[in-house]
């Protein structure tokens, strides 16, 4: 039997905090994603690399909450999307 796991919004933000983006506990969508923005424009070049292969890891390793797919469809409209 295969288990898929599944991605909330707290398993999203440890691995964004991993990755130095906090957000003060605060969960919603618009907050969350106006710090990964923020993040994003100051990030070194490693660091944008490393953030744009974690969002295709957590795709592909388990079944997205709404609101962790929600923030990840955004973040492909980024015009620093690779």
């Amino acid at each position: 039997m295969m288990y898929a796991e599944l991605i909330d919004m707290d398993d999203f933000m440890l691995v964004m905090t991993r990755l130095g983006i906090t957000t003060d506990e605060r969960r919603d969508f618009e907050y969350v994603t106006s710090r990964i923005e923020q993040w994003l424009n100051e990030a070194s070049e490693k660091d944008s690399r490393e953030f744009w292969q974690t969002i295709d890891d957590i795709e592909e390793d388990g079944i997205l909450l709404p609101d962790v797919e929600n923030i990840i469809l955004w973040s492909r409209k980024l015009p620093m999307a690779s």
